[in-house]
């Protein structure tokens, strides 16, 4: 049997490290390439990804020192652009490396979300690309407040609408809640507040960032509640795309007693239209942990279980944060090792298992200094990630994923192809298969397409769309992944 890495040219990385993990569907190794730098000498502060629409690395974060908000997109070649400062001059943009600002994808559209810098006279605001982040318009003011102001924003965008949520203060800068905007106009104008946290009867956890997820039923926001000092994560439900939240749910019971704001709020995802996943840092026994909740909004049903390394169960571990597509999920955290060392740690399951093995966490980053507040994205079934390296002043990124088997060399191959190049038409051939899909990936192990079999003896499959170059066709029989390449 011959493993075939995916090959990171594309990408310009530097090397490959691989792991053999039980838990891969489609191959037995998981591939973690060399770091690149996103950017260095513009701060480093709170680093958000999203892949954008054409399948590149979207990337902002903030410059404290500057008060300045950048953004860089993936050159596709070997590293990102010279970073684009999204803040207009004189706006000066409130910076932490523990919360700020948020972005999110809708088609060719890509919107950021930010606060100004004055603690008490500050704003949110909203910019907006609709060319995949090369280039970006006026900066909105979203909040439209007449007293008050408006801490930690999140973004959301679900079928051309706007959903945007942040911490309102009172005038005296006390009693902080949740509240929603909307905008349904692509971002130009955003209605009247709407209340979403007072639902809870006590206020939010003054420093602790929120989550917004919505899909065609529900709009969630999850945050940190403070009742009178016990520091847990809840989730405030909308029926009505927004117009008003009538229910919550408890995310975390850990009863975390604290006087002070721990700084680290949840991060969520929609698995399903009823069960949403969570992740969040919390105390409990003595120990920072962090805990991943799937809860069913339907039955009231709900799953926790801790996520850790082995070896590091009662290490401070924070800021988790979440990515999902199809049936992979990911997740990343920050975990301070001894001395004054700090690393990023990743683990990933399926939507079937939703089981975190500790065995399978890897230490992406294993390095001196501090990396930290990492996020991710997930695209053709490969982690894209980012996080602060205090160690080199930089914003840093790196990819994730699995190798694909190869079984070229197999005695018994029920796999066979022949390709046409005059038609551009693909023939393959099986004997009886358990999948009942084709599944054809390029070079760098991403999957191109699938194709329903249309019998057990031969498939056409028309590839005038694939563009030229190498790609490998896969089928699953006797549950074993077999593979044939073939040259476009």
């Amino acid at each position: 049997m011959m493993h075939k890495s995916l090959n990171p040219l594309k990408l310009g990385f530097l090397s490959i490290l691989t792991f053999t993990l039980p838990w891969l569907s489609l191959a037995q190794e998981l591939f973690v390439e060399s770091p690149i730098e996103v950017a260095s000498g513009y701060g480093f502060h709170h680093p958000q990804l999203e892949i954008s629409n054409d399948e590149l690395p979207l990337v902002t974060w903030t410059d404290p020192t500057a008060q300045a908000i950048y953004f860089a997109r993936h050159n596709g070649v070997d590293g990102f652009n010279t970073p684009l400062m999204l803040n207009p001059p004189g706006l000066a943009i409130q910076s932490y490396s523990w919360s700020g600002p948020d972005l999110t994808i809708d088609g060719d559209n890509v919107y950021v979300i930010f606060r100004s810098a004055d603690y008490e006279e500050g704003h949110i605001y909203l910019v907006k690309s609709t060319d995949n982040g090369l280039s970006f318009g006026d900066t909105v003011r979203i909040d439209n407040l007449v007293e008050g102001f408006g801490q930690y924003p999140d973004i959301a965008v679900y079928q051309d609408t706007i959903f945007g949520t942040f911490m309102l203060h009172n005038e005296i800068g006390i009693d902080p809640q949740y509240v929603f905007v909307r905008s349904t106009d692509g971002g130009s104008t955003f209605e009247p507040i709407v209340t979403a946290g007072e639902l809870l009867g006590a206020e939010a956890c003054d420093c602790c960032p929120p989550e917004i997820i919505v899909n065609e039923d529900k709009v969630i926001i999850f945050f940190r509640r403070n009742n009178d000092n016990l520091r847990e994560i809840k989730a405030v439900v909308s029926y009505d795309r927004g117009a008003s939240f009538s229910d919550w749910y408890s995310v975390d019971d850990h009863g975390w007693f604290l006087m002070s704001c721990p700084s680290t709020g949840p991060d969520a995802r929609f698995l399903d239209d009823d069960i949403t996943l969570s992740i969040y840092k919390t105390e409990f026994d003595d120990a920072n942990r962090i805990f991943f909740n799937s809860y069913n909004t339907v039955s009231a049903e709900s799953d926790l279980q801790e996520i850790y390394a082995d070896g590091f169960e009662n290490t401070n571990n924070n800021y988790p944060q979440l990515a999902i597509q199809d049936e992979e999920i990911g997740i990343v955290w920050e975990s301070v090792q001894p001395g004054t060392s700090s690393d990023v740690f990743f683990n990933n399951t399926t939507a079937v298992d939703l089981d975190f093995n500790p065995e399978n966490t890897i230490n992406i980053t294993n390095t001196i200094g501090v990396q930290a507040k990492p996020d991710k994205a997930i695209s053709d079934g490969i982690f894209h990630l980012v996080y602060a390296n205090s160690h080199t002043l930089s914003v840093d990124y790196l990819r994730i994923g699995a190798t694909l088997e190869i079984n070229e060399n197999d005695n018994i191959n029920p796999l066979s192809i022949q390709y046409d190049k005059s038609k551009m038409i693909l023939t393959v051939f099986t004997e009886e298969i358990e999948s009942e899909r084709i599944s054809i990936h390029n070079l760098n192990g991403q999957l191109i397409k699938t194709i329903p079999v249309i019998n057990a003896d031969q498939t056409y499959i028309i590839t005038n769309d694939l563009p030229e170059g190498m790609y490998f066709v896969s089928i699953t029989f006797n549950g074993k992944v077999y593979t044939e390449k073939f040259v476009k």
